[in-house]
């Protein structure tokens, strides 16, 4: 499947942390946050994959920092930047 992405929710020796301020994970916290638009960077109303895989490498581990853990999401696999995220 050439048009996919995989986005870890964190790195391979981390732990993925949730908050009951998020209601669930950092990670899925930052996704539905991103699938809402905040991802958008150039705010043109499409998400593409790059978009999204970007906001959550900085948001995932800001949450995290605020809620005193680490946690780094790692891409594992991007798709072309030109590949867009239905939501």
């Amino acid at each position: 499947l050439s048009n996919t992405v995989a986005i870890a929710s964190c790195g391979a020796t981390e732990v993925s942390h949730e908050s009951e301020a998020w209601k669930n994970g950092a990670f899925m916290f930052a996704l539905k946050e991103g699938l809402n638009g905040q991802a958008d960077e150039n705010k043109d109303n499409q998400l593409n994959t790059a978009e999204l895989a970007a906001y959550l490498l900085s948001r995932v581990p800001e949450l995290a920092k605020q809620a005193g853990f680490e946690q780094y999401p790692s891409v594992i696999k991007q798709a072309p930047p030109e590949v867009l995220v239905l939501f």
